[in-house]
């Protein structure tokens, strides 16, 4: 006759928790190498402002100084300026009852700007006010093209270099300072063409 025999029960060992889910321990990999790589965008910005903004500050004084004594003021900033003067305190776009003149969109931001600022009445006249908004339209040029020069590949110092002549050269000195609508529309320029050269290449996509 065969008897039964009783076996005693088998414990099972407890599973090791995985390395990442454990309350305490290193890091995971991947977060080690998001980490690492936001120090390196943050220390690769911070070099790129350190060459940018000894540019952007000469640019900035060499406009500045001496803006209402060179050069001669001349009848088109009169005519953007007055211009501008007529939408902030007129509502119209022009001061004269007909006018055919460019697309008004220039002076309209110079009066966007000559209202947020203040300009027309912290200067003696308009025109300086305009000259004033011409300063910021170089500083916003100033950094797109130095963007541009960086995303085509060229070294920080190159693009500084190109900057920098770019806003201080004599001849740029002069034609930067005037009200012109030309000095409005180069940010716009610039920012197209480094929006054409984004690195995912959207606008190419949609065309």
């Amino acid at each position: 006759m065969n008897t039964l025999t009783a076996q005693p029960p088998v414990k099972s060992r407890p599973q090791a928790l995985p390395q990442n889910s454990r309350g305490s321990g290193a890091p995971s990999g991947k977060g080690s190498h998001l980490a690492g790589g936001s120090e390196s965008s943050i220390r690769r910005h911070l070099s790129s402002l350190l060459w940018l903004a000894p540019v952007l500050l000469t640019a900035g004084a060499v406009q500045i100084v001496n803006i209402a004594g060179t050069p001669r003021r001349i009848d088109d900033e009169g005519t953007y300026v007055a211009q501008a003067w007529a939408i902030t305190n007129l509502g119209e776009l022009t001061h004269y009852t007909y006018w055919y003149d460019h697309p008004p969109l220039g002076w309209i931001q110079i009066a966007i700007y000559a209202q947020l600022t203040d300009a027309f009445d912290r200067w003696d006249t308009t025109v300086l006010a305009g000259r004033e908004a011409m300063v910021v339209a170089l500083l916003v040029s100033a950094i797109l093209l130095w963007a541009l020069c960086r995303r085509m590949g060229f070294a920080r110092v190159t693009a500084a270099a190109a900057t920098l002549i770019f806003s201080v050269s004599p001849l740029a000195v002069q034609f930067h300072r005037y009200v012109y609508l030309d000095n409005i529309a180069v940010p716009w320029l610039l920012a197209a063409f480094l929006l054409a050269m984004s690195p995912k290449r959207q606008l190419g996509r949609v065309c």
